[in-house]
């Protein structure tokens, strides 16, 4: 059975999963045209993340793997950036003089990219064989995590999974029952934590095959 957790956002995070949010008035020139960020998914730590940004004007860059304003742009981060989250970056534009541009060093828009921190993964710690079933048993996370997802399929791609969710992060183990007997399941797990409406999860940990009785 999938335990439906609402909103998901899933942990493999790709620069093109970034949001991106354009904002200028469209009769001003010289406007911003792009925007990335080094890293746009971190494991949470505990501590404050501060991706660097690349912004670009038409076909060149104006400012590279920068964490401050520059003289033509303005960097700006979300506040905190710690907890397992969606944060924002924001580029702005700004106007400086330069005697060399007949166009003056003005640049002008604003844009934002978001990156994400998810929670720490768990691991396996050990595993055992019941009669139709098996029981799992992983490292337990409780900082910025609410709970735990438990996968298991007899396909080692996983293409035929179901998957437990467990709402309690101090919960360690799980056994699962009502399987075929004799029969070679792979398991993984993950942790989950669920902010303003939204499910962040780990990464998955390494899968286990467990034969049941």
């Amino acid at each position: 059975v999938q335990a439906a957790l609402g909103n998901e956002v899933e942990s493999s995070v790709s620069s093109t999963d970034s949001v991106t949010e354009v904002t200028a008035d469209p009769s001003l020139t010289r406007l911003l045209s792009s925007m990335s960020l080094s890293v746009t998914k971190y494991v949470y730590k505990g501590e404050a993340r501060k991706p660097s940004v690349t912004v670009g004007y038409s076909d060149r860059t104006i400012a590279k793997n920068i964490t401050s304003s520059t003289t033509n742009v303005k960097i700006t981060y979300g506040s905190g950036r710690t907890n397992v989250g969606t944060y924002r970056v924001r580029a702005t534009g700004q106007s400086v003089f330069d005697f060399y541009c007949p166009e003056g060093a003005t640049f002008n828009g604003s844009i934002v990219q978001t990156f994400k921190i998810i929670p720490r993964a768990t691991t396996i710690l050990a595993s055992a064989s019941k009669t139709k079933g098996f029981k799992v048993k992983w490292k337990k996370r409780t900082l910025q995590v609410d709970g735990y997802q438990v996968q298991y399929a007899t396909k080692s791609n996983m293409s035929d999974l179901k998957t437990v969710t467990i709402r309690q992060n101090t919960t360690d183990a799980k056994t699962i029952t009502g399987l075929k007997a004799k029969k070679k399941y792979y398991v993984r797990v993950r942790t989950y934590k669920k902010v303003d409406g939204k499910n962040y999860f780990s990464n998955w940990s390494a899968t286990k095959a467990i034969k049941t009785k």
